[in-house]
């Protein structure tokens, strides 16, 4: 596909919105390498979410600031 020759951390930069040097540099983009996302309230949590066949206790929290993906087949 049209993606097929994109380097995986040129993907990750450009998704964050940041210098590709940036990412490599702090191996997390800087979001959390500064601790501020484990210190602030959640702006999602999901706990225990189940749907049979597709999902199986699946839980997360997201902080302001971070970036969420979430893929599946089907």
């Amino acid at each position: 596909g049209p993606l097929a020759g994109l380097e995986r951390m040129r993907l990750v930069s450009m998704m964050l919105g940041r210098d590709m040097a940036e990412v490599r540099r702090d191996g997390v983009a800087g979001f959390a390498a500064d601790g501020h996302a484990a210190a602030r309230t959640p702006v999602l949590t999901a706990d225990g979410l189940t749907r049979r066949h597709q999902l199986d206790e699946v839980s997360l929290s997201l902080h302001a600031g971070e970036v969420l993906g979430l893929g599946g087949l089907l």
